[in-house]
């Protein structure tokens, strides 16, 4: 919970560094980043916990990691000169911030789209494994393995994403063509019983998160907008999905 504060932090940065236009691309490769280290970490998790004799040791591995970057980010991580303090006179309260933007009809179908598409992914990655499991469609490894390749599909997904938003200047194709598919490829994962095809279908679950940057850009491009203000309203969606999350486990 701790680390979902980074959310509202990042579009701070993002500002003070890049240009409006750049922003889709930027968060496409923040994504792409997040996407490759959760492909990686879920992929091998089975064997990491094998070579590390059970889950305490792996957990020690991943807070180790965690720390290392922790202390690399305080000493390297930078601020623009240039830009912060202009954006620090700008600053006003949370609440005059938000205020404003709850009346927007796209940032609550943003929300709650995306809280839908959340409490499915919540239940699915929660709970899926351990259905097929104990129904015998696969083993525990390779449930392992389908959702690392999920999480490789995601990575693929939100490159494309930022690409493509970019060369058509659209954002809706984006958005509502992946929301159609999403649907019919969990039905499948459910029904099928076929090692390949699960993987398969899963790669392509994944694949169609390429909705992502897009969204997380959607508050930079909001009319009238200040730079403290897309960290509040960034906050606010964020905070909106990770309840759909929750709720679906």
């Amino acid at each position: 919970a701790i680390g979902l504060a980074r959310f509202p932090a990042r579009p701070l940065l993002i500002q003070q560094w890049f240009p409006l236009e750049k922003v889709t691309m930027v968060n496409s490769v923040v994504t792409v980043g997040m996407g490759a280290a959760g492909a990686i970490t879920v992929f091998f998790m089975g064997d990491i916990m094998d070579a590390l004799n059970g889950w305490r040791n792996a957990f020690y591995l991943f807070g180790s990691i965690q720390a290392v970057i922790l202390f690399v980010w305080v000493f390297l991580g930078r601020e623009n000169p240039a830009t912060a303090s202009e954006m620090r006179r700008d600053e006003t309260s949370t609440l005059s911030s938000i205020k404003p933007f709850l009346k927007s009809r796209i940032l609550w179908l943003l929300g709650i789209g995306v809280a839908g598409d959340m409490i499915c992914f919540g239940a699915m990655e929660t709970l899926w494994p351990q259905y097929a499991v104990s129904e015998g469609i696969i083993s525990i490894e390779r449930a392992s393995y389908v959702l690392g390749i999920s999480y490789w599909g995601f990575t693929i997904g939100c490159l494309l994403g930022g690409v493509i938003s970019q060369k058509i200047g659209r954002r809706k194709p984006l958005i509502w063509v992946p929301g159609i598919f999403l649907p019919f490829l969990t039905l499948g994962i459910l029904f099928s019983h076929s090692y390949h095809m699960i993987a398969l279908l899963w790669a392509l679950w994944g694949l169609s998160e390429m909705y992502f940057p897009i969204i997380m850009t959607i508050p930079y491009e909001l009319p009238g907008v200040k730079p403290h203000q897309v960290a509040v309203v960034t906050a606010f969606m964020i905070a909106v999905f990770t309840a759909g999350g929750a709720m679906g486990p």
